[in-house]
């Protein structure tokens, strides 16, 4: 539909750029279409602008379908965290299940190629242990059990393990030393992962939202 509207603009003004140039004294009048009304003592200027309006209808249209599409399927901004891959290895469903315990329904998955994934909708428990299991180019690097207590805007970071489910070491940008239990929201953990070490972006509002990140040094 939008193209033909499109196709039907670039007519018009070729329609009426014909009739201006072969007919310059062909009388005009008022035309009407789409709500938009034109008239012009020339033949060829009223076919002109409605062409032209029916372009811009047709772009203005198009760029709105396309911002609504990008938005409800989440691609680079506020992508919906998915369960974890089938080619995590066995080891991450033990540390899962493993005190704290982390509920298969709460394990995510947080890829390093998205921006602002949601691992927590605004209607899941926060204070819940919930799991991520980090991926960098659809390969598992490693997975971490946390809580979020949303009174304090505190993250509670249980444990970190690399992709063979050996413990690996974080640190925090605004605490001291290593392995902090206790982040407060928008800060940075580096992760020092067997694959190497990661950024994880904290950012939680009424969603927990996340990104991660390799580390350039």
């Amino acid at each position: 539909m939008l193209l033909l509207l499109a196709v039907l603009g670039v007519a018009l003004v070729a329609l009426g750029a014909l009739v201006l140039l072969r007919f310059p004294d062909r009388p005009g009048g008022k035309v009407r279409f789409l709500g938009l009304e034109v008239s012009s003592v020339g033949g060829g200027l009223p076919l002109i602008a409605l062409g032209m309006l029916a372009v811009v209808v047709a772009v203005q249209q198009r760029d709105g379908d396309q911002v609504t599409t990008d938005g409800s399927s989440g691609g680079g901004a506020g992508q919906v965290a998915g369960p974890p891959p089938e080619s995590a290895p066995a080891c991450i469903a033990h540390f899962f299940g493993i005190r704290p315990e982390v509920h298969k329904e709460r394990r995510r998955t947080l890829p390093a190629e998205a921006e602002d994934v949601d691992v927590l909708g605004a209607a899941e428990p926060k204070l819940r242990e919930f799991g991520l299991v980090l991926t960098d180019r659809r390969k598992v690097v490693g997975a971490a059990k946390l809580r979020y207590d949303t009174d304090v805007n505190q993250f509670y970071v249980d444990a970190v393990v690399d992709a063979g489910c050996e413990r690996a070491d974080w640190t925090a940008d605004d605490t001291p030393g290593s392995n902090p239990s206790l982040v407060n929201n928008f800060n940075d953990l580096t992760l020092a992962l067997s694959a190497g070490d990661y950024i994880v972006e904290l950012k939680a509002n009424s969603e927990v939202e996340m990104e991660l990140h390799r580390f350039q040094r």
